[in-house]
């Protein structure tokens, strides 16, 4: 278990604004843009490593190409381009744009979503799989199981032939984050393919000529380094919250993170997203660092970084925390 950074922000901004920003802390959208192009990135991966779809020919190309993918060999396992299709075309620039590993803003969530449409997977159920191909659906469904299914809100266990049937559409379950971090600074493909532990990608051979272009699919290029670099904590999304608004205009709230509190870049977001100001208070009693941020819509004003304040020791060695007087006065608890 972690030790918890306690999180308390001071917001102003418009009504509508702050309603806006409620809807962001509670997780209502039920099912994301970003983990709408991860699902169906995920079916793209798989059905290549299946064989149900093999790169072709793309419009400027007349000769036939060789394709290789040495982080994972089997998603272009037939090596050569197939026989041109709409549904193999779409597969290989979907692959062309894994490649540059994306990061899942608005504009690369809707190219994928028509990569998506164009493949055809939506209309491919389990049952329409050779066995051949439904053994190696398994295998990475059975080894990525943790990472790509593991937050799914269904009230029952999903069979792998049902999560085939259901990935990329709205019938797959998805659960919402309450203060998903995601929604405010892009996370980036390749990370969330080889998941939170990472594991999917192989290590590349010493002697690939190329290892710049793939140096974001190393084995070890997860989802929790990659959140500790975009958002300062390893899980962006909030736990034990609570919110109140005060006003029309003003609402504070209150939260949990992992080890360390989210980062400015975070905060400069959230304030640059909502049009507001916030104050934000945190503190981690377990290290002894506490610290202040003010961000003006998506402007660092000021950064204070403090360590706790402890007084005397009583008989027992305990001593109380007494300082700094920002923290005393704006959080009820101190982490730990």
């Amino acid at each position: 278990m972690p030790n918890w950074c306690a999180n308390h922000l001071d917001i102003t901004g418009e009504p509508s604004q702050l309603k806006a920003l409620e809807d962001w802390l509670t997780g209502k959208s039920p099912l994301l843009a970003y983990q709408r192009a991860i699902y169906q990135s995920i079916k793209l991966l798989v059905a290549g490593c299946a064989g149900i779809r093999v790169p072709t020919l793309l419009e400027h190309e007349t000769q036939p190409v060789q394709w290789n993918f040495p982080p994972l060999p089997q998603l272009v396992s037939p090596g050569t381009t197939g026989v041109f299709s709409p549904e193999d075309l779409a597969f290989t620039r979907w692959l062309k744009l894994l490649k540059c590993n994306p990061a899942l803003d608005k504009h690369y969530c809707q190219v994928i979503e028509h990569y998506w449409q164009q493949s055809g997977l939506k209309d491919i159920r389990w049952e329409n799989l050779t066995d051949a191909q439904q053994e190696t659906v398994n295998t990475l469904f059975h080894k990525k199981y943790a990472d790509w299914f593991g937050t799914l809100a269904s009230d029952k266990p999903m069979s792998f032939a049902e999560l085939w049937n259901d990935m990329g559409t709205d019938a797959l379950p998805v659960q919402s984050f309450r203060m998903d971090m995601r929604e405010l600074i892009p996370t980036c493909l390749a990370y969330e393919l080889n998941g939170f532990s990472g594991g999917l990608w192989y290590p590349l051979s010493d002697d690939e000529p190329d290892r710049e272009r793939w140096r974001n699919f190393q084995p070890r290029s997860s989802g929790y380094g990659l959140y500790l670099d975009l958002y300062g904590i390893k899980s962006p999304e909030a736990y034990n919250l609570h919110y109140n608004r005060h006003s029309t205009g003003n609402m504070t709230v209150d939260f949990d993170s992992p080890w360390s509190p989210p980062n400015d870049a975070v905060m400069e977001a959230l304030s640059k997203r909502f049009d507001c100001q916030l104050v934000h208070y945190y503190c981690e009693e377990g290290d002894c660092f506490c610290g202040r941020g003010e961000y003006e819509q998506g402007t660092l004003i000021e950064r204070v970084c403090d360590e706790l304040v402890y007084g005397e020791m009583d008989d027992e060695g305990m001593s109380e925390i007494i300082g700094p007087d920002y923290i005393l006065e704006n959080i009820s608890h101190f982490g730990g």
